[in-house]
């Protein structure tokens, strides 16, 4: 009888984490469960961390396993919510895309900055099925550590530009273009930057959705 009370708060912790971990993947969005960032990854182990770091410490309370993760969860969604209304705020959080391979040529600099040994850069482009570095067209490492990679037999990749009326300089430097000839191919389909949900570059051809649901 005993032991199965000593098991007791072991068991409340459990479903109590659980409904904790639901309303935390609801509040945080399906990234939680398909992480797009590195923060995203921290943020799950974080809270996996909680959860089992309490399962059997007795003087943690169960109140208080629930408790913990719901506040992290609220500041996590904070967080997530800055970076969705700030793109600088999105770069200092998540950090951004660096660039390794431009036009076929490596970068030496963007290899550097993150630390990144050729050796690594091989396997991890022949685990996505490249043979050899003189297939490679365009290669981006993601905020999330994973390569975008572009092959000289592959269709171009398209640039995001705009994201909910705020402009992707970055996109831009992509296919060495500015703000002026963005808001001129904005103007000349009869929309404001403002009214720009996505506006996406793909084969010389701006692709503009708007707010309202158009796509011109």
């Amino acid at each position: 009888m005993d032991n199965s009370m000593d098991y007791l708060p072991v068991i409340g912790k459990i479903l109590v984490g659980s409904v904790t971990l639901v309303v935390y993947a609801r509040l945080g969005g399906r990234s939680q469960v398909n992480p797009m960032a590195g923060t995203e990854v921290v943020s799950g182990m974080v809270v996996g961390a909680m959860i089992s770091g309490s399962l059997f410490n007795n003087d943690v309370p169960v109140w208080a396993v629930g408790a913990v993760i719901l506040l992290w969860t609220l500041l996590f969604s904070i967080m997530s919510k800055y970076k969705r209304k700030s793109l600088s705020g999105e770069k200092l959080v998540d950090g951004q895309s660096v660039c390794l391979v431009s036009d076929g040529r490596l970068q030496p600099q963007s290899f550097d900055s993150l630390n990144l040994t050729l050796t690594d850069f091989e396997t991890m482009i022949h685990q996505a099925g490249v043979h050899a570095l003189s297939e490679l067209r365009e290669v981006w490492q993601e905020t999330n550590g994973k390569l975008t990679i572009s092959k000289y037999d592959d269709p171009k990749l398209s640039v995001l530009l705009v994201e909910r009326g705020r402009v992707h300089k970055d996109g831009l430097s992509r296919i060495g273009k500015d703000q002026e000839w963005l808001k001129t191919q904005i103007e000349s389909k009869g929309v404001t930057l403002s009214e720009v949900f996505c506006g996406e570059y793909h084969n010389g051809t701006v692709r503009i959705d708007t707010r309202d649901g158009r796509t011109i």
